[in-house]
């Protein structure tokens, strides 16, 4: 559940002629991760809404809400350290898997990049070190610019 939310909608008329609500949902979770959300619904022939999608649905957020693309990336990023849940241990697991792929996604580099697989295992902690630190302020300039409220200790066991 969020808490101290921002909300923002818009009706729209998509390529298919028919009326839709999108209504996009951010702040912090009780579990105190950043979440950023849509629920998107269709006006039905009866005039009723129905819900067609909910959740992270990253075009939907870029179309209709371009201001917010940045929060995308902070989706379920820990309020205290700025980042996504098992960060190190992430990288660590894909860089003995050799999966490059996703290694060059949590560093946000893209997909084909070759740029890990000549790193020692300690090089690569400490470039993931250097770029969490990145991270993180990233992570808290942008919750300060958007006014997200940190949950306090109170406030979270709500």
């Amino acid at each position: 559940m969020l808490k101290n939310k921002t909300t923002e909608k818009k009706t729209f008329y998509g390529k298919d002629g028919m009326e839709y609500f999108i209504e996009v949902n951010y702040g912090m979770l009780s579990s105190s991760c950043f979440s950023i959300t849509i629920t998107l619904k269709l006006r039905t022939a009866r005039n009723r809404w129905t819900i067609i999608c909910e959740g992270l649905i990253e075009n939907e957020i870029k179309e209709h809400f371009p201001h917010l693309e940045q929060l995308i990336f902070f989706h379920l990023h820990n309020q205290e350290t700025g980042l996504p849940s098992h960060y190190f241990s992430d990288v660590l697991y894909f860089y003995r898997s050799k999966d490059w792929v996703n290694l060059n996604r949590i560093a946000h580099l893209p997909p084909n990049t070759v740029f890990f697989q000549e790193l020692t295992s300690i090089k690569l902690v400490e470039y993931f070190s250097w770029k969490a630190e990145l991270i993180s302020t990233n992570f808290h300039n942008l919750m300060k610019k958007f006014y997200v409220e940190y949950n306090t200790n109170e406030s979270s066991k709500s």
